[in-house]
């Protein structure tokens, strides 16, 4: 027997139900169950059925269907779903906030930005999408204001508001701060968008058992979201697992070909194992496709940096801090490297050094700088230290892998 379609399921469910009530209970009870194929069904059974409908209530379902069809992963059909709806209202402000969600997540920041910015303020779940499109720009004071405006609709004790601002903790080093917040996972498990976002929230706080535990629960309920293996791909690559991090990239760019996070994943592990001309190719292809992402330029740096290539670092770094905050941890980094290929070495350690003491996290190329710059200034007993700690990441960066095997071979 062939399986039925959500239609068809929709349909058998119905019965008699054929008033807008009836159905529009039914949908938010699919909502509450996380039956989110099913009740996107039911809302275009409405759509169906009841053809009376005013133009603004049609326009709501419809929003309400590209939402869903969002979370789903399926972002042509949420695109049709908001855009119809605005077409029937202009003002459908839940239809801007989705197109301004996917836009996001498609890297289009200016686009994003020119739908948030027509809906009508106050507006909490509006306040909340600025502050995550502003945390992947990495500007932690714009993310802020974000999150302040929406304090003033919603609680401070709302499971969001403490995700987002548990986020921001951590871009601007406070770990223990960012670590409370991995207890509200059963507060907003049952919203698969926030979900996503807290088991993004543990793969940057390097919790990558429960973000793989989180994340393989939402691939049973939202089996097409290509977030959710981008993410896979990271916390594979993150543990060394270059093979499983390239298929979970591949399979979020099945889904979402703009999922740059995949693709920055699959270039950032070729440049952990060497692999340059590829890592570099990747990277000029995710600035061809987001000119908008200032990270873009700060991951292709990396590669260069990697290789020494100390001119071509520089340039993608400055194009990154003209861009982004100056707080976060991957900004004091760059400022170290800054430091270091201007030579001033002890500006340089001192970064580093202050980088990696406050932080819980581990960061293996601000490891490998540190161990460059200590050999630089003679500070033997130092480098002795910190290799004991890169022991420990040998299997998993290349560069660290390569400063280890020289330490051994000029030893022999």
């Amino acid at each position: 027997m062939e399986p039925k379609s959500p239609e068809e399921l929709v349909s058998q469910q119905h019965g008699r139900a054929t008033t807008f009530d009836e159905l529009w209970q039914r949908a938010q009870q699919e909502i509450k169950s996380q039956e989110y194929a099913l009740a996107r069904a039911t809302l275009m059974d409405i759509l169906d059925i009841c053809q009376d409908l005013p133009r603004e209530k049609r326009a709501e379902v419809l929003a309400l269907g590209g939402k869903i069809g969002y979370w789903l992963g399926d972002y042509k059909g949420a695109k049709d779903d908001c855009n119809a709806a605005l077409q029937l209202n202009p003002r459908a402000d839940d239809a801007h906030i989705t197109l301004g969600k996917i836009a996001t997540n498609e890297y289009f920041f200016s686009k994003a930005q020119g739908h948030f910015a027509t809906v009508q303020k106050p507006n909490s779940e509006c306040e909340l999408a600025l502050c995550r499109l502003h945390i992947r720009l990495r500007n932690p004071s714009k993310a802020r204001q974000h999150l302040s405006s929406a304090a003033g609709n919603i609680s401070a004790s709302h499971p969001e508001f403490k995700l987002y601002a548990a986020y921001l903790n951590l871009l601007e080093g406070n770990t223990a701060a960012a670590q409370q917040a991995l207890s509200t996972s059963k507060e907003i498990s049952k919203n698969p968008e926030a979900a996503i976002t807290l088991a993004e929230l543990m793969v940057t706080a390097g919790q990558y058992s429960a973000a793989q535990s989180l994340l393989n629960q939402l691939q049973t309920i939202i089996p097409a979201n290509d977030q959710i293996y981008g993410l896979l791909a990271q916390c594979a690559f993150a543990q060394g697992e270059f093979q499983s991090a390239e298929q979970y990239a591949k399979r979020a760019l099945i889904h979402n070909p703009m999922n740059l996070f995949a693709i920055t994943v699959q270039m950032k592990a070729k440049t952990r194992q060497g692999e340059y001309d590829d890592a570099e190719e990747l990277g000029l292809r995710i600035l061809q496709l987001a000119p908008e992402y200032p990270l873009a330029h700060a991951n292709l740096g990396d590669v260069y940096f990697a290789q020494g290539k100390f001119d071509e670092a520089r340039s993608e770094y400055k194009v990154t801090q003209q861009h982004t905050g100056a707080d976060t941890k991957g900004s004091k980094l760059r400022r170290a490297r800054m430091a270091y290929m201007l030579g001033n070495y002890d500006e340089a350690r001192s970064g580093l050094e202050q980088l990696l003491n406050t932080s819980d996290l581990i960061y293996d190329d601000a490891i490998a700088d540190l161990h460059l710059i200590y050999s630089m200034l003679g500070l033997d007993e130092e480098r002795q230290k910190l290799q004991a700690k890169m022991e420990t990441r040998r299997a998993y960066s290349h560069r660290i892998g390569t400063i280890l095997a020289q330490v051994t071979n000029t030893k022999a």
